[in-house]
């Protein structure tokens, strides 16, 4: 009964054995495939990122350029040779724009104002360039006007809500409104995740605006 039961056993397991490699030879390529293709995705994933970094190198060394070769206002030739694409556009646009803003406001202001038309850039971008038209206009602009064009930068939840907020005190502060600026000065310190550097500012312009108060007052 020994020898039988072992005899059995080895034809059992050449049968499994068989079928395996019957199954093997007849699916086995899928396996095979699928490892092939797990290991193409993951080197494809890798070679398009290092892509995507050298990309973003080479347009950050050309902006970088380009700001440095221009001169007293004059634009590097080297801005139009960049990649404009997406949000790249807004980052060649700022530089443009802070390299005129101190010869050619009025032409920095019209960069920024093309940009916030542009829907091909993120909407971040766009209301950035909004508040730096308005920074670039301040003494220009009623200021009636200049507090209508902050109010959708103020809305809650919009990304440059608190910087929006600053630039109206400084505008209430420019009309002798110092109650009113420090009020909005106040709420903004009451933000829970204010940057120390506009904490610091803000509290600079309280000592202003209780300065300027105090003049005015003994005058």
């Amino acid at each position: 009964m020994t020898n039988t039961d072992s005899f059995i056993a080895e034809v059992s397991e050449e049968v499994r054995r068989d079928r395996l490699f019957a199954l093997f030879k007849r699916y086995g390529w899928i396996g095979i495939v699928l490892v092939l293709l797990i290991v193409g995705a993951a080197g494809f994933r890798e070679w398009n990122r290092s892509q995507h970094q050298l990309a973003a190198e080479l347009f950050g060394d050309g902006l970088r350029t380009a700001i440095a070769e221009s001169v007293d206002g004059e634009l590097s030739g080297g801005f139009s040779d960049l990649d404009a694409s997406g949000d790249r556009k807004a980052l060649i646009a700022f530089s443009r724009s802070a390299v005129l803003a101190e010869t050619d406001r009025e032409e920095a202001a019209q960069i920024l104002l093309a940009l916030t038309q542009d829907d091909d850039v993120s909407s971040v971008y766009r209301d950035l360039a909004s508040l730096k038209v308005i920074w670039i206009q301040a003494n220009d602009l009623p200021v009636d006007e200049l507090l209508k064009r902050l109010v959708p930068l103020e809305a809650p939840g919009a990304p440059f809500r608190l910087l929006a907020h600053e630039t109206r005190a400084h505008a209430l502060i420019r009309e002798g409104q110092y109650n009113e600026a420090a009020a909005i000065l106040n709420r903004i310190i009451e933000e829970t995740a204010v940057p120390q550097d506009l904490r610091e500012r803000i509290a600079l312009l309280l000592t202003t605006i209780e300065d300027r108060a105090d003049d005015e007052a003994t005058s």
